[in-house]
């Protein structure tokens, strides 16, 4: 007696590579793509609250907490900082528990004085759009309002204040 092979598992035995193949493809397509905010090909937009204030007043004090998030990027990460005025933040990755900390007081003024120098009310909602695969997006968040930021087309006015606020990233310790 000669045996047929069972055609429903040879089919699917020849289907199953195919369509692994086509989920990788369409996964590495996508690589990167994720960012925050308005739909891509955005050029400016409006946010709630245009007229909060994004200071005191008094040069080297925040009125409200700083947030910036960073996201994309090669290995897709979603890190997140959160300055308070009294200058404590918390700091939260991907990956693990957030971690809460006590800036130096001179780092605090250094970006309540890079906030005032942004000039952040007179930029747009968000930078321009033109994603590329692993391409760094950053949010940031100053008293209500909120930018989305194209990593590599961020204005000069705010390099110094994400970079100042980056470096809460990798502060050494927790405060005990």
């Amino acid at each position: 007696m000669t045996m047929r092979p069972d055609l429903r598992t040879t089919s699917a035995a020849r289907l199953l590579p195919a369509l692994l193949g086509g989920v990788l493809v369409l996964g590495a397509g996508a690589c990167g793509s994720e960012q925050p905010g308005p739909a891509a090909g955005t050029t400016s937009g409006t946010t709630s609250g245009t007229t909060a204030a994004t200071s005191t007043g008094t040069p080297g004090v925040l009125a409200g907490p700083v947030v910036l998030t960073r996201t994309g990027g090669i290995a897709g990460m979603h890190d997140a900082v959160v300055l308070n005025p009294d200058g404590t933040y918390t700091v939260s990755r991907k990956v693990g528990e957030p971690v809460t900390r006590t800036a130096d007081p001179a780092q605090v003024k250094a970006i309540a004085d890079a906030v005032e120098q942004a000039n952040l009310p007179a930029l747009p909602a968000s930078t321009p759009d033109t994603t590329t695969s692993d391409q760094i997006y950053y949010k940031l968040s100053v008293g209500s309002r909120t930018y989305v930021i194209n990593g590599t087309q961020t204005p000069e006015e705010v390099k110094p204040l994400i970079e100042a606020l980056g470096e809460l990233f990798s502060a050494p310790a927790p405060t005990p």
